[in-house]
């Protein structure tokens, strides 16, 4: 992977502990070089035993964590 396209993810991170898991991701919403948003929603619960992290459209991803929200309900 370049450089260049390092450049461009958004960063999140799963970890698997004795005790559970951590999982962490940027709060930021960019659009090319400019951030659209500081405070954007990436980190969502699914289920007690289920969380999902977002890179990409953010708005395709917050609609999918609903409906596997939904889902295992």
């Amino acid at each position: 992977m370049s450089e260049k396209d390092l450049k461009k993810g958004t960063t999140t991170i799963g970890l698997v502990c004795k005790d559970g898991i951590v999982m962490a991701t940027e709060m930021r919403a960019t659009m090319g070089n400019l951030i659209g948003h500081k405070t954007t929603k990436k980190l969502f619960r699914i289920s007690d035993n289920m969380g999902l992290t977002v890179a990409g459209l953010v708005g395709d991803a917050q609609m999918l964590a609903r409906w596997l929200s939904a889902e295992v309900k």
